[in-house]
């Protein structure tokens, strides 16, 4: 009772209710459409969860975890192949609906909790990837989930792709006391450690991400516009250095990452002489420009990069003098041999850790319990 009053009141205060109440119908059927092709009776299922769309535009916000998280279930799909585990991918609990991601090419059909509910009565094994933001939320809401604790076996993976977003330590152990079989994977190398797995008392694994060198296009200097671009973490920020380089640096362009599918801002980073990420170091925009033959700035952040990456000069300190150092960097490195060492340099570092070969058989090593602390 109380779901369809709140329910009425949004729809008299909000003209975006509308829109979404007529959304989610179209949403509902085709999600019915797109699970009545699998075996009810499955026995096995493995689950992601990602973010929902937005309120007014009934779109994915796209970010790097949502890529990532997206790329993790086709891989986790393509692994099982043709077997009788399904692989599947749904909104979150109470988060507005979606069926297809459109900003960045995939294969996905995201469905919905209730759903999914609803559709299977025989599950008898469920593998519930979570990402570390709604861990708490599920301890609070879904730990006496009925569909969640008629099944046999359960294990539940927290997806911690940014170390500072991780719940705290007592929230992990009320999931752990009703979910023995809980484990943690990592984005990042740098927080996929014994610390960490001493921290948390469970299994601790590094999955990495889907970037890998060989998927993007790599422009020569003299390919390059005299374009900076700007990660879209703080706007502020990024707004302050483009009205101050603007006075400054004339010969330059400037924008800040916004508005694009996922293909356009490939084609973006690839003909961009500089990116400068205000984000949490040793992100996809940082990475993604190396890989594109261009040269990214990005704050120190020793919770993200490890330790041979830290004397790197393309790095700064977040200080008053931010402006003035990045300043000197962009003109340091504003010519062919000096700018092609440094891609060179970090790309041969970034290459050990990010490769689509050590991806896939760090997630096959998931699936078969050879986690890297345990």
């Amino acid at each position: 009772m109380i779901k369809i009053i709140r329910s009425i009141y949004r729809l008299l205060k909000y003209k975006a209710e509308w829109s979404k109440q007529f959304r989610e119908v179209k949403i509902k059927r085709l999600q019915n459409e797109s699970i009545s092709k699998t075996n009810p009776l499955a026995e096995k299922i493995i689950l992601f969860f990602i973010p929902g769309a937005d309120y007014k535009s009934g779109k994915e916000h796209i970010t790097g975890g949502l890529i990532s998280i997206t790329s993790l279930t086709q891989e986790t799909k393509a692994l099982f192949g043709n077997s009788e585990t399904l692989t599947l991918c749904s909104t979150f609990y109470d988060q507005h609906l979606l069926f297809k991601l459109t900003s960045f090419e995939n294969s996905i059909e995201v469905l919905n909790p209730q759903i999914i509910e609803n559709y299977f009565s025989n599950v008898k094994e469920l593998i519930l990837h979570i990402p570390e933001l709604y861990v708490e939320e599920f301890v609070k809401n879904q730990l006496d989930n009925s569909w969640i604790n008629q099944i046999n076996s359960v294990q539940i993976n927290i997806l911690n792709q940014n170390i500072n977003l991780m719940p705290e330590t007592n929230i992990v152990s009320k999931l752990t006391a009703k979910h023995s079989n809980t484990t943690i994977t990592t984005a990042h190398k740098k927080y996929c450690n014994a610390f960490y797995q001493k921290k948390y008392g469970i299994p601790y694994h590094q999955l990495s991400v889907w970037i890998s060198p060989e998927n993007y296009i790599k422009n020569e200097f003299d390919k390059k516009e005299n374009l900076i671009l700007f990660s879209p973490d703080n706007y502020e920020l990024s707004n302050q250095l483009i009205l101050k380089y603007s006075e400054l640096l004339k010969q330059f362009k400037f924008q800040i990452i916004q508005s694009l599918s996922y293909e356009e801002y490939k084609k973006c980073i690839a003909t961009a002489k500089y990116l400068i990420t205000t984000g949490e170091g040793l992100d996809a925009y940082f990475i993604e420009s190396y890989f594109s033959g261009s040269v990214a700035f990005a704050c120190r952040n020793k919770d993200f990069f490890d330790e041979k990456y830290l004397d790197l000069p393309c790095l700064f300190d977040v200080n008053e003098e931010l402006e003035i150092q990045l300043l000197k960097l962009i003109k340091a490195y504003d010519n062919e041999n000096d700018y092609r060492k440094l891609n060179e340099q970090v790309c041969n570092l970034l290459e050990e850790d990010y490769s689509y070969l050590n991806y896939k058989n760090n997630l096959q090593k998931f699936y078969n319990r050879a986690y890297s602390y345990a």
